[in-house]
């Protein structure tokens, strides 16, 4: 029986398909044999290395139920003959919805009016928020989920604009202005949506990035946390309290799975006022979760039914 190791849970319809399939599936708090574990499926946490690959030595597919691959070393499992397995795009939609709904949230004051009101303060009077529709977005990164971002964020702003590495001229098209300059989007936007992958942009946001932003710049960055140079983005902040910097995602990411009195997480930024943080849920929606679950056990099928995952292959072809 091939064994699959689910580090940070799964949606409950792909565990079931799973074990109808004839697949066995274990946590790591599980008791089972090491060498039998073929599949290892990972959320955002959970590193795939040498010594992830010297504790489970028989396996032959990685699945990432997610889009960004960063916690997986590709070359390693390219090494190794490991199958590395994404569902890229398939979290745009929820991932977007969510986005959308903390930048209206913010300009709402919906996060203090809920923890004042909490603390019995109903004085109205405090909780003045502002009409988005007259301010100026900016999506930096136009793969599927900054598309999905921008077309639900379009109908609320004044202007929209969109920085992406194939944009080559300045244009407008669909009701959005594309810019070959970041810097263009910088200095015109009043909210900024960071949604690119991490490989190419770390620590994007630094010093030179946030000199030409504009001063009550809302940041969002709903892509990875290594984006930000945290000590840059600390700094800007303390010195233009009316900006505001959300994010959904943290560098290192904590462990999701603690109580609060076990958590060591610690970051300079959750220190301060203008900062917004959730723990990387912007696509945890029951439909998005399903998705991500199931599309990577069509290829697990068939690697299962063509044999290459059987443990006879593997004593046979690593003798």
């Amino acid at each position: 029986m091939v064994t699959v190791l689910i580090t940070e849970g799964m949606h409950e319809e792909g565990i079931g398909l799973l074990q109808r399939a004839g697949f066995s599936t274990v946590t790591p708090g599980d008791t089972f044999q090491v060498n039998d574990v073929q599949i290892i499926v990972v959320r955002s946490v959970f590193q795939i290395n040498n010594e992830t690959l010297t504790q489970y030595p028989s396996v032959k597919i990685v699945a990432k139920l997610g889009t960004g691959i960063d916690n997986i070393d590709q070359a390693l499992c390219a090494s190794k003959g490991i199958e590395v397995l994404s569902v890229p795009g398939m979290n745009a939609i929820s991932t977007a919805e969510f986005a959308v709904t903390q930048i209206l949230n913010i300009f709402k004051n919906s996060f203090e009016i809920y923890t004042r009101v909490q603390n019995r303060d109903f004085r109205r009077n405090l909780y003045y928020g502002k009409e988005i529709s007259g301010y100026t977005a900016g999506v930096i990164g136009f793969g599927k989920v900054g598309k999905a971002i921008a077309d639900r964020l379009r109908p609320f702003v004044k202007e929209l604009y969109i920085r992406d590495r194939h944009t080559e001229g300045d244009v407008i098209a669909d009701g959005f202005h594309f810019v070959a300059d970041q810097n263009t989007l910088l200095d015109r936007c009043d909210i900024v949506i960071l949604a690119v992958p991490l490989k190419s942009n770390k620590k994007m946001v630094n010093q030179v990035f946030l000199e030409n932003i504009k001063e009550n710049c809302v940041l969002i960055n709903i892509a990875r946390g290594g984006l930000i140079d945290e000590q840059a983005l600390v700094a800007f902040l303390k010195s233009h309290p009316d900006a505001r910097y959300y994010c959904d995602v943290t560098d290192p990411e904590p462990n999701y799975f603690l109580p609060p009195e076990e958590q060591p997480y610690q970051s300079s930024l959750f220190n301060l006022p203008n900062v917004l943080y959730t723990p990387h849920i912007a696509n945890l929606t029951d439909e998005c979760q399903r998705r991500i679950a199931l599309l990577p056990l069509i290829p697990m099928m068939k690697y299962w039914v063509a044999g290459l995952l059987s443990r006879n292959w593997y004593r046979k072809e690593r003798k």
